[in-house]
């Protein structure tokens, strides 16, 4: 009975992988919003790109600060000083 299980998992990843693959072939044959053709589109990815910048300015550190904070006031680490008010 465990190989079949084994089987029927297999089947599963291999079903889920082949559609990942399929859609990612037919979604790298697009042409999408990074492919200006005009003036009006080109200033549009700039607007695009711009947008993206920043915001990864502010989350990238975000994420990183949230990481450092879970990790220096664990519970195991003994070193912390958390003093709540």
């Amino acid at each position: 009975m465990h190989g079949i299980l084994g089987q029927k998992a297999a089947r599963g990843r291999l079903g889920r992988a082949s559609i990942f693959g399929l859609s990612a072939l037919g979604l790298a044959a697009c042409s999408g919003p990074l492919d200006p053709a005009g003036p009006v589109a080109a200033d549009n990815l700039k607007i695009l790109i711009d947008a993206t910048l920043i915001m990864l300015a502010i989350v990238v550190p975000t994420i990183l600060l949230a990481f450092w904070m879970a990790w220096r006031y664990r519970a195991s680490n003994s070193k912390a000083e958390y003093l709540p008010y």
